[in-house]
């Protein structure tokens, strides 16, 4: 299990990477003064967290594959990024269901599942505070 986890750290210590749920804001990283073990770190949990969001992830997860502290993870990641970990992980999760709802093939209860969600009225009950819609009458809007 260790080595799986240096295994994943290494592979997301790699260029930074353009995210999609942050492509539409400034990148909040340049206005600081990151160090550049930081800076890396920082695009390393970001492809991390865009490569496994479908995944049941946390904050304590992504701690111990990069094998640093989760407060640390935690700070990092909104100073870097200009959002918190679980407000991005959201917005990524939810972005994808929004994808998944606009073809009527895919059931609620599958887009919850495939978007990370543990359980279908999780995901129903953080769609509807994110879109002031559920997900049968966002699709119907839609």
């Amino acid at each position: 299990m260790a080595r799986n986890a240096r295994e994943n750290a290494r592979r997301y210590q790699a260029e930074p990477v353009a995210s999609t749920a942050l492509a539409d804001q400034a990148n909040p990283a340049q206005d600081l003064k990151l160090s550049p073990y930081r800076h890396r770190l920082a695009h390393a949990l970001l492809e991390y967290v865009d490569t496994h969001f479908r995944e049941p992830i946390n904050l304590s997860d992504l701690a111990s594959v990069f094998r640093v502290d989760p407060a640390y993870v935690s700070t990092l990641f909104h100073r870097a990024h200009g959002v918190t970990f679980h407000e991005y992980l959201e917005k990524l999760r939810m972005s994808y269901a929004r994808n998944l709802l606009t073809d009527p093939r895919n059931r609620i209860a599958e887009v919850a599942q495939a978007s990370g969600y543990a359980s279908t009225d999780a995901f129903r009950h953080a769609f509807k505070a994110r879109e002031k819609l559920s997900p049968k009458a966002w699709r119907a809007r839609y």
